[in-house]
């Protein structure tokens, strides 16, 4: 965010810490926090009504509905922020003389809700009531979604009224033709109009640019284009001019507003542009004529939201490259960097795909929580959350922790809280109160083994990283820290954890998955769990009987135990510290911060 926002969000600290109560109108709605530091937002989008509304209709109680709910849920998911698409074409979900009313609402372009309803006036006032902010997302240069819709477009539609300053594209759809400046000008006549008569937290725009690089402009270049010497640096200046026209027309009305930009994941593959990403797929730069990297180092946003739709080891676009490229891209800059998330891609029926389940976005967000510079995340779509039980369940969990930098396990901006020790209530943590784990997780917290965040929470349902995990270990065992240790190839050497997996490492804790890789970020499973844990009893010479395996047997998972787990698993059974989950081992399932200070505490005792 800008430096006039980051001193206001200093001060609204600064005043709390005092006992003061200074709240400014705009930046906070409804004893909301300012959520620039710590966005979690949702796309909620309007195009061929696919989030809202439910159905196409006039009816005013029908679409009053529809919000409330699509409301309501973002709150209960712990969402902070509602992007509303109002503009998916050239049309309207409110009441403009600019542009029709939105036929993807009543079901024809032109006409009106009923009793002069207005979508956005009423997502605006409910969403502040609700404490969530609410960002007017507008698509500037589509005019249709489809090659058929031309035939509906009204009198009313400003495409109709200056069809010379449209070009239908090679895919049948009609667009706005970025060069020409009278639509620069009519769009932030556009820009202009809601910010005057809706009390919007900003303005976002997507991915929609040049539809491609046969776009017909060739007359249009001729006619402006004199002064570049090729038609591709013209088309990147046409959208910068626009892109900044657009942060000039949101300051000029009030500092408090934000502007924002949802663009491809791919700036430019770096065998395109030596400074681009290690990636081989579609690039913005050169595809849409969009310079995103340059709009945030030339300060042309308040934040950007790259959409990084990509597991992480793809490898075309891998998920890790791309968030590391633009955590450089931001660093050093005002601009606030959210990443874009693939919900919607959750819930593939193939058990062999990245996306089966959930746990990719989880390894995601967790991933973004190492990144200091990566200050929220955006995710697309809601109708992927109404559709998938387990996705609501983690966005839940995943919404109570906060984005401010470093990871739940080690933050790593010095803000981890003490470890607690036997008689001081101040340090207990909040959020234990009623828990099964309550405690487990305190005995590992005055023995210094498992932490709290910033915020005093021990978050026990969340689950927990391999390399977090080997943190544990290697503080119960109180093992001191290899300086020159040889550690993996996928740890960076700056990582929080580097010198200490080394360590694991050279003493035989880990081993790693192959090729000198040990994976740090991904969730730890729970055999896993429990071989790291074996590995270190034997270290240290806790071990002198050799593991029964039969044990296994007595659980009907027992096949899903790999043969390198067996006998610690096999041991722990014996010992009764793993006593299986429904007559079950569940070694594949991911360990919650609870389940690993419960078994650690087992240990101990």
């Amino acid at each position: 965010m800008k430096k006039g926002k980051k001193i206001l969000a200093s001060l609204l600290v600064l005043s709390f810490m005092l006992g003061l109560f200074f709240v400014p109108s705009r930046a906070i709605r409804s004893n909301a926090q300012t959520y620039s530091e710590n966005f979690r937002g949702i796309w909620v989008a309007n195009v061929f009504s696919l989030h809202y509304p439910s159905k196409m209709t006039r009816d005013e109680n029908s679409l009053k509905a529809d919000a409330v709910a699509i409301l309501d849920n973002a709150k209960e998911m712990g969402f902070n922020a509602v992007i509303l698409q109002v503009r998916s074409c050239s049309d309207a979900l409110y009441s403009s003389d600019l542009y029709p009313w939105s036929k993807y609402l009543t079901g024809k372009e032109g006409l009106a809700p009923d009793n002069r309803f207005d979508p956005l006036q009423f997502f605006v006032e409910e969403a502040h009531k609700r404490g969530l902010e609410l960002h007017a997302w507008i698509n500037p240069y589509r005019i249709t979604a489809k090659a058929e819709d031309k035939a509906t477009l009204t009198e009313q539609n400003p495409a109709v009224q200056h069809p010379e300053w449209t070009v239908t594209h090679t895919d049948g759809k009609m667009y706005w033709n970025p060069g020409e400046p009278r639509v620069r000008d009519y769009i932030l006549k556009g820009v202009d109009e809601i910010l005057d008569n809706y009390d919007v937290d900003g303005i976002q725009i997507d991915d929609y640019f040049y539809p491609g690089s046969t776009f017909a402009d060739r007359s249009t270049f001729e006619k402006y284009g004199s002064g570049f010497s090729s038609i591709e640096d013209w088309r990147r200046d046409n959208i910068d001019q626009l892109v900044k026209g657009i942060y000039d027309t949101v300051h000029a009305k009030s500092a408090d507003l934000v502007f924002g930009v949802s663009p491809m994941g791919i700036w430019a593959n770096k065998g395109t542009i030596a400074s681009g990403s290690d990636t081989r797929g579609s690039e913005s730069y050169n595809k849409n004529y969009a310079d995103s990297r340059g709009w945030v180092k030339k300060g042309y946003v308040d934040y950007i939201i790259p959409q990084i739709y990509w597991n992480i080891g793809f490898e075309i676009a891998d998920y890790e490259k791309l968030l590391n490229w633009w955590c450089d891209v931001v660093d050093g800059t005002d601009v606030d960097l959210y990443i874009g998330q693939a919900a919607y891609r959750t819930g593939n029926s193939d058990s062999s795909s990245p996306w089966y389940g959930v746990s990719e976005i989880e390894r995601q967000v967790n991933l973004n929580r190492t990144k200091s510079q990566v200050k929220g995340y955006c995710m697309y779509a809601y109708s992927s959350f109404k559709a998938n039980a387990d996705l609501t369940a983690l966005i839940k969990r995943l919404n109570k922790v906060p984005l401010s930098g470093g990871t739940v396990e080690e933050p790593s901006s010095g803000n981890e809280v003490p470890p607690m020790t036997p008689n001081d209530s101040k340090c207990a943590f909040i959020d234990l109160e009623g828990h099964w784990s309550k405690p487990y997780v305190e005995l590992m917290a005055q023995k210094g083994i498992i932490k709290g965040d910033l915020y005093n929470r021990a978050m026990p349902d969340s689950q927990i990283k391999r390399a977090d995990f080997v943190l544990m270990l290697l503080r119960m065992l109180e093992v001191e820290t290899i300086e020159d240790a040889q550690g993996f190839s996928d740890v960076a050497s700056d990582a929080y954890y580097a010198k200490q997996l080394a360590t694991a490492k050279q003493i035989g804790l880990i081993n790693g998955i192959g090729e000198e890789r040990f994976a740090p970020e991904n969730l730890i499973s729970r055999q896993d769990m429990f071989t790291m844990a074996y590995r270190a009893l034997l270290h240290q010479n806790k071990i002198n009987e050799e593991a029964d395996t039969s044990v296994l047997a007595f659980f009907s998972d027992y096949g899903q135990v790999q043969p390198y787990a067996s006998s610690a698993m096999s041991y722990f059974i014996s010992k009764k510290a793993v006593n299986g989950m429904n007559g079950m081992l569940a070694p594949t399932e991911t360990a919650s911060r609870a389940q690993a200070a419960t078994f650690l505490a087992n240990l101990i005792q």
